[in-house]
């Protein structure tokens, strides 16, 4: 079942670019609980961290940790076949 969320909210932020693939990552994380942490300029991580169902990923952007996040999901779905 954690599969298949995977992989639908994979395909989802796959399809889409620019400022739609953020809009997505953030619903995405308010729906399935995930996590977002975004660089600031005071202390914390160079680089955004996204954890979304189990996945983790991080990018220079947010549209950058979710297109890593994909990767990943894929990889995992080809390694688990």
């Amino acid at each position: 079942m954690t599969r298949h969320f995977q992989c639908c909210v994979a395909e989802s932020i796959d399809r889409l670019a620019g400022n739609d693939v953020e809009t997505e990552i953030r619903k995405a994380v308010v729906t399935h609980g995930g996590t977002l942490i975004e660089p600031t300029s005071h202390w914390g991580p160079l680089e955004v961290q996204l954890s979304l169902i189990g996945v983790s990923a991080s990018g220079a952007t947010i549209g950058d940790a979710g297109r890593q996040w994909v990767k990943a999901v894929n990889r995992m779905t080809k390694a688990a076949a």
